[in-house]
């Protein structure tokens, strides 16, 4: 059975009017599983919260059997909190591996090489 991110909030979260609904579904049900998609909706949420986002999405990982890519949405969240990143400035960055980015966001600028898009004539 397919979760999405209210789930997971509602179980994650402290004092949640969904809390007992989802703890009720998650003792049932024995085959719970998400998507990477929850887990980019869960680092937005997070991060707009101003939770730790790196804890949201290990807890998820450890909950449920997650489809899809996992690591670099770690990888996105570990970022997020030890440098600051924004969500998607983090999941860009991971996603570009050892490639060099283009882009103008002096965010990158110590972390992966960087093809300065400001200074390129046109």
């Amino acid at each position: 059975m397919y979760v999405d991110a209210d789930f997971v909030l509602a179980l994650f979260k402290e004092d949640d009017w969904l809390k007992e609904n989802a703890q009720a579904v998650s003792e049932r049900e024995d085959d719970l599983w998400t998507s990477s998609y929850t887990l980019v909706e869960l680092l937005l949420v997070s991060y707009r919260e101003g939770w730790n986002s790196l804890k949201i999405i290990s807890y998820t990982c450890q909950m449920l059997r997650v489809e899809g890519e996992t690591e670099e949405i770690k990888a996105a969240a570990s970022h997020i909190e030890e440098n600051g990143f924004t969500p998607f400035d983090a999941l860009h960055l991971v996603s570009s591996g050892n490639d060099v980015m283009v882009t103008s966001d002096q965010s990158y600028e110590g972390y992966t090489d960087r093809l300065k898009l400001e200074d390129i004539g046109g």
